[in-house]
Formats: structure tokens, C-alpha cells, sequence
């Protein structure tokens, strides 16, 4: 009964906390949507400001992706990904050099 294909959620990432640990999909898509606050999407080596109104896409088999929350409020976020019945994510890609609050929001 309903959609199956695929997760929303609306998720809120404390200030100064990682939204996730740096990871990637072999087979999910995944993409976000910025309601509100501002953060650092990391994805692979390079690093993009975001803010309200930007969207980032994450395709299955793409680069590691984290986005850390860089303001003194929540960072507001859609995050639609792909739900298929097999996935492997890799997370043995974590490489943060200072000590940060690391956080899981799910």
C-alpha cells in the first residue's frame, strides 16, 4: 500500500554535527534538498558551501558524501534516496582530520 520505491525523510543535523559518516552507495540513488540553515557538502575531496534552495544529487556508484552543518542553527534537509532490497555502502572512506561531534540522524 503506497510507494515502496523509495525513502523521504526530513532530517535536522545540530550544529557543528555531520549529517552522516562519509559514505557512498553502490546501487541507491540519493539526493537532498536544503530547507533551511547552512553546511559544507563534502562529496569526495571537494567541499561546496550550501544553503535554502540548493539541491545535490548522488547517484548509485558515485563519490563518498557527508554534509556537515557550519551554522549556529539546525541544518533542515530533504533526503529522498532510492530503498531497493540489496545495498552496499562503504564507510571505511572516513577520514576526518579534527576532531568533530560526529552524529547519526536517521
Amino acid at each position: 500500500m503506497g510507494i515502496t520505491g523509495f525513502g523521504f525523510h526530513i532530517i535536522e543535523v545540530p550544529s557543528n554535527c555531520y549529517s552522516t559518516e562519509l559514505h557512498r552507495h553502490y546501487y541507491e540513488d540519493e539526493c537532498v534538498y536544503v530547507l533551511s540553515g547552512t553546511g559544507l557538502a563534502m562529496i569526495s575531496d571537494e567541499q561546496f558551501e550550501i544553503t535554502e534552495g540548493e539541491f545535490i544529487g548522488y547517484p548509485a556508484g558515485g563519490m563518498a558524501h557527508t554534509i556537515l552543518n557550519t551554522g549556529q542553527m539546525p541544518l533542515k534537509m530533504i533526503v529522498v534516496g532510492s530503498r531497493l532490497a540489496h545495498d552496499v555502502t562503504d564507510l571505511s572512506l572516513i577520514h576526518i582530520s579534527e576532531p568533530t561531534r560526529l552524529r547519526r540522524i536517521s
